[in-house]
């Protein structure tokens, strides 16, 4: 668990402007759904009417899948340094470290903005509670794990130990 929350730190520290952008864009989408019936602010692009409101999601869900690609990148090959010689990491433990930053730094403020909302409509939350955590993981088997494995063959995380 100790090599698990040292990976997780480290990524922290690496990545705290891409965590910091991420809470912006959350709370900007937070703030533009709370009262999905007002109209949302326009702006103009190449001639064309565009919806402030209809473009912070994809861009939110590409930042996001941009910022995973990032952290999983940022862990050097095995025996490029001497850190993987030195200190060798078990491969599921680099995993746990990687799915334990997601959850903290994109589920866990995704669920508490999608409490905000369901407070901010007027719905029940202890009644929604399943459907949000349907979304949650849905999200994350949809979005996230393609990312994931992607990066973990291509690296070849399973022969690291």
């Amino acid at each position: 668990m100790d090599h698990i929350l040292r990976i997780f730190r480290k990524d922290g520290r690496r990545h705290w402007p891409e965590i910091l952008a991420s809470l912006i864009l959350l709370a900007l989408y937070a703030h533009l759904n709370v009262h999905p019936w007002q109209r949302s602010p326009q702006s103009f692009l190449f001639g064309r009417s565009v919806s402030l409101k209809g473009t912070v999601t994809p861009i939110l869900l590409l930042f996001w899948g941009f910022m995973i690609i990032r952290v999983i990148q940022s862990e050097s090959l095995v025996g490029e340094r001497q850190w993987w010689i030195t200190k060798p990491y078990e491969w599921w433990k680099l995993f746990a470290a990687k799915l334990l930053f997601v959850v903290v730094v994109i589920l866990t403020p995704l669920f508490f903005v999608q409490i905000y909302l369901l407070h901010g409509a007027g719905f029940s939350i202890f009644k929604n509670l399943g459907g949000i955590l349907g979304t949650e993981f849905a999200l994350s088997l949809v979005l996230f794990a393609p990312s994931f494995s992607l990066e973990l063959f291509q690296k070849g995380w399973g022969r690291l130990s």
